[in-house]
């Protein structure tokens, strides 16, 4: 006599239920996948976001109390600033091969963009002084990383 025990899968209904895990899983790693990716890209524009704001402050920081001012090329801006020693006025901001560096006075020229972002341009402009509107210089800098790429820019007028 031949004992018929039904107390177990079938072969058939083990290969379906593995086949559905597998989807659910598959479908899974796609998502997690993605959610890891868009982190990423977000924190590369957060790193350039922060980096061009340091930059465009430290520029104002410079032109804050400022007695002259010229740009002598696009990609220079010359400050002499008062209340600072001889020796290190004028401030140099110049754009150097990747990036933006500032010389005081006679001494070297220090980047001030870190290596997680890239300056690939920088634009200085002299803004003369019309009738009741002050000299003033616009700054725009453009930084950039391995995918993202932001400008950013400001104007800032001269008080004598």
């Amino acid at each position: 006599m031949i004992k018929n025990n039904k107390s177990g899968f079938t072969l058939i209904e083990t290969l379906v239920y593995l086949a559905l895990l597998m989807l659910v899983l598959g479908g899974l790693l796609i998502v997690v996948y993605q959610v890891i990716e868009s982190t990423a890209r977000n924190q590369m524009k957060v790193d350039v976001g922060e980096e061009g704001l340091f930059l465009i402050q430290k520029i104002e920081w410079g032109m804050n109390g400022a007695t002259a001012v010229s740009v002598p090329a696009s990609t220079t801006l010359s400050i002499t600033k008062s209340g600072l020693p001889p020796a290190q006025n004028p401030l140099l901001f110049t754009l150097s091969g990747q990036n933006l560096t500032l010389q005081r006075g006679t001494g070297s020229a220090v980047p001030l963009n870190s290596g997680s972002a890239s300056v690939t341009s920088v634009v200085f402009t002299d803004i003369p002084a019309v009738q009741n509107t002050p000299e003033a210089v616009q700054a725009t800098v453009t930084l950039k990383n391995q995918t993202y790429t932001q400008s950013f820019d400001t104007k800032v007028y001269l008080r004598k």
